[in-house]
């Protein structure tokens, strides 16, 4: 009868066996696709992260882009103005050096199109590129006329290929000073000069706008995941939970009642 009474615990123990490996496999299951959700929401959120980072480097290209082109706009004025004003030749020279070599407007529209080709801050540049070449046509009509005046020599073929009006050739040299001063100084000079100011800060606008758009979309993309990966933690942190009660359930308990059981019939 001691025997009988002795198998019948473990008996009810090896019953549950089967009942711990399916909930063992199942925490197990479940434990992995928590893990697989959890490592695949951070990947998203650091790839979201970098998006932004990117978003924030092209921005501060294509503004300083911006910014260079309307610097050199404004150099190429400078210099035009200085050598109309006071017949210097070296004005000239440096003109057509921003001009022909350095060409930092067009490396500004060339940085925009390698960014967001076709975008509206991209547009804008190019818009703006166009009204300061057409300035620039002006500028130099205007030190060409300058020069004919000064005698300078041999002039590059940016300015020799320009030809005067007949009315222009006409003039005496001093009159031809006066009619480059004009041109430069004039009112309608600055009605050409505002359309590149006012195309650079549309574009410069237009830049922060896609900015934000992207940093609001990757803000969305990142509360997402983190909201999952926190999801994620918790169901971990309540498996684990599950896991220890299950063990204490259908293992630990048992077991401390199977010896408690032996304890007595042997006492007995």
């Amino acid at each position: 009868m001691a025997s009988q009474k002795e198998n019948q615990p473990e008996n009810r123990q090896g019953a549950k066996v089967p009942r711990i490996q399916v909930v063992n496999i199942l925490l197990l299951f479940l434990g992995m696709a928590i893990a697989i959700i959890g490592i695949i929401a951070l990947l998203r959120l650091l790839e979201a992260r970098s998006i932004t980072a990117e978003a924030r480097d092209r921005y501060e290209e294509s503004e300083a882009a911006a910014t260079s082109l309307m610097e050199a706009s404004d150099y190429l004025t400078t210099q035009a103005k200085m050598c109309v004003l006071t017949g210097d030749e070296s004005y000239l020279w440096k003109y057509l050096d921003e001009l022909n070599q350095t060409r930092r407007r067009d490396q500004a529209v060339a940085t925009l199109r390698k960014h967001s080709q076709g975008s509206t801050a991209h547009k804008k540049l190019d818009k703006a590129l166009q009204s300061s070449n057409s300035l620039s046509k002006r500028e130099l009509y205007a030190m060409l006329l300058v020069a004919e005046a000064e005698k300078f020599t041999d002039l590059p073929d940016t300015i020799s290929n320009i030809n005067l009006s007949e009315k222009d050739k006409a003039l005496t040299d001093e009159q031809k000073s006066e009619r480059a001063k004009d041109l430069m100084l004039g009112h309608e000079y600055d009605e050409m000069k505002a359309p590149i100011v006012a195309s650079v800060d549309e574009c410069t606008n237009a830049l922060s706008e896609d900015l934000m758009n992207d940093r609001s979309k990757s803000y969305a993309v990142e509360k997402q995941q983190q909201a999952i990966l926190l999801c994620a933690l918790i169901a971990e942190i309540a498996l684990l939970a599950t896991a220890a009660t299950c063990m204490h359930v259908f293992m630990i308990k048992p077991m401390r009642m199977h010896e408690r059981s032996i304890q007595k019939q042997r006492a007995a």
